[in-house]
């Protein structure tokens, strides 16, 4: 994602050369903290403080620093969760395929046409191994159970409040103007599909977990209940609650890769894509991802009806 390279490890100059693309404020920062090597916080930030100045003017360099400041403190929460042991959007948005891959609650019925523009970049060193599980895709499952979506969902609205904060002093300086408007305009646009990866994740997550809830308290059921908790509509188990989560969360979705896809649709130069569809890989995505993302709505949405079918409302 082009604009935050300290957020993203696929635009690491490491994968893809040493381009970094105009971010001069990265290269400004690094070379001043290189001439000021140390470890304790009030020299570093008035480095920060220095390299804001030099490069947004000095009206702006508390807002910049501040900003730069709860980006630090977003990811670092983040880097609390980790698919095997590599990031969440390296591995989950990418090397799985969660940006564009549909949610749905019976994995098993969608077709080969659904699944042929995402399935084949699926990361997963066993070629037989069971890809229906969307936390279950490499070496290590790293999510699992109610009380550990607890904490991720805790952790996660702590580190996206951050964000915003972020995203508020950048448009704080935005809106004053000067030489560096351009970029940061940019740079908005640029935190605006930023947001839509970060709740693409939540959003799976939460799917996949309470996906796993409603199922179980089906097995422990033996399709069998009793005369009050059935619901005259076939006479089921009702589960309004995981019917409830599970509707939020796939309309959510839906409207999440719409708007990411008018984004991308607007500027296709804010993430980085594979320059052909032959050069797409797991961990790079194709020129198409905007027609994947559309896709993905689409199949989502004619598949929205089994979540009535899941829970005992259909």
């Amino acid at each position: 994602m082009k604009g935050w390279p300290e957020v993203v490890l696929f635009t690491c100059p490491s994968l893809f050369g040493n381009d970094w693309e105009g971010e001069s404020e990265v290269l400004t920062m690094i070379e001043k903290f290189n001439n000021k090597p140390g470890n304790l916080m009030l020299p570093r930030m008035k480095i920060a403080v220095e390299a804001a100045t030099e490069i947004f003017g000095a009206e702006n360099a508390e807002d910049i620093v501040e900003a730069w400041w709860n980006i630090f403190l977003a990811a670092k929460i983040l880097r609390k969760y980790t698919i095997a042991l590599g990031q969440l959007f390296f591995y989950g948005s990418m090397a799985q395929r969660w940006l564009t891959r549909p949610l749905t609650v019976f994995y098993e019925r969608l077709s080969e046409s659904e699944k042929v523009y995402y399935k084949p970049y699926l990361f997963q060193p066993n070629a037989e191994h069971d890809n229906g599980d969307l936390l279950d895709q490499s070496n290590k499952r790293q999510f699992g159970g109610m009380k550990h979506l607890r904490h991720f969902n805790r952790d996660f609205a702590d580190s996206f409040e951050k964000y915003q904060a972020a995203r508020e002093r950048i448009n704080a300086v935005f809106e004053r103007g000067g030489a560096e408007k351009g970029k940061l305009a940019a740079q908005l646009d640029a935190y605006e599909v930023l947001m839509c990866f970060l709740i693409n994740v939540k959003h799976v997550i939460n799917f996949q977990i309470t996906l796993e809830k409603a199922k179980q308290r089906i097995r422990d059921s033996g399709g069998k209940v009793s005369a009050a908790e059935q619901s005259g509509v076939g006479g089921g188990l009702l589960l309004p609650d995981e019917k409830m989560v599970l509707c939020e969360i796939i309309r959510g979705e839906i409207d999440n890769c719409l708007k990411l896809a008018e984004l991308l649709e607007k500027n296709n130069t804010l993430i980085e894509t594979a320059e052909t569809k032959q050069g797409e890989t797991s961990f790079l995505l194709g020129p198409d991802v905007v027609v994947a993302l559309r896709r993905k709505a689409e199949i989502m949405q004619n598949h929205l009806y089994e979540v009535d079918e899941l829970t005992g409302y259909r």
